[in-house]
């Protein structure tokens, strides 16, 4: 059963994103049984570039997404662009108490990997997305922003790729036009997006390398096996492996999974 709230429907929310989307050909609906190397479930963000990175590696992939490309959180959230898991530029440190050195270098180097990933994709497949470079965090007290000197030296240390700078209070005001902040620390690495076009764009070149991606298709059971069956109301996908990007709105498809999944809400005016 879809998800039918307040702020639900089974089409994109009225917003910014869906009233300026480059596309609006839409996908079709699986009829039929099909066979492929990997289903996934799933077309928000991490779906699409799960296909995208499997049809580059030349496998047959098949989406299935209960409602439109995009439609949940990934083409309706805030368009930021930056490398990181939650303890911002100063996480390095973070990430090497949690899982030692080579661990927290790792997941380090991924978080900012994560983020060129998404720029070679822009340019390689001409995603028009309002690519823009630049990201700044600010410090409304010394020890925030001693903090950001000292994740700006650890960064520099380690070679980060792309620039950054230091801002004292004077200059800060010129980037955010307050008073409020005695610093801060601009990273050209980040930036923001147009969320819906750029997933939409990314299901498009996917789609071109031939992955076939299925909207209005609501998965109502997966069937176990050596070659397990997604089964959905009008059809099915055979596969190797199936892919779950479904977040919050599995409901109890995987049930190993409903208890660790906690849907969640943040707002951005």
């Amino acid at each position: 059963m879809r998800i039918t709230d307040r702020i639900h429907s089974n089409g994109y929310p009225a917003s910014y994103y869906a009233a300026t989307a480059n596309d609006s050909a839409g996908f079709s609906v699986l009829e039929g049984d099909r066979d492929v190397d990997v289903c996934i479930m799933g077309a928000g963000f991490s779906g699409i570039a799960t296909a995208l990175h499997i049809a580059e590696r030349g496998f047959k992939v098949a989406v299935v997404e209960q409602n439109l490309v995009g439609w949940g959180a990934s083409g309706r959230n805030g368009g930021q662009i930056i490398g990181g898991y939650a303890h911002g530029l100063s996480e390095h440190d973070e990430m090497v108490k949690t899982f030692g050195k080579d661990g927290g270098d790792a997941v380090w180097h991924m978080s900012v990997e994560c983020v060129d990933i998404i720029k070679n994709w822009v340019k390689k497949y001409k995603i028009k997305c309002d690519l823009k470079s630049g990201y700044i965090d600010v410090a409304l007290k010394k020890p925030e922003m001693l903090k950001l000197t000292k994740a700006y030296d650890a960064i520099k240390a380690r070679g980060y790729p792309h620039e950054l700078k230091l801002f004292d209070k004077s200059e800060v005001h010129n980037h955010v036009g307050s008073d409020a902040y005695v610093g801060g620390l601009t990273n050209e690495g980040w930036g923001h997006i147009h969320s819906l076009n750029l997933v939409l764009g990314e299901a498009r070149a996917a789609e071109k390398l031939g992955a076939n991606i299925y909207e209005n298709t609501e998965v109502t059971d997966i069937i176990h096996g050596k070659r397990p069956k997604v089964v959905t109301e009008n059809g099915t996908i055979t596969s190797d492996y199936v892919v779950v990007t479904g977040n919050g709105y599995l409901r109890n498809l995987v049930p190993s999974l409903a208890s660790r999944v906690l849907s969640a809400g943040t707002y951005i005016v």
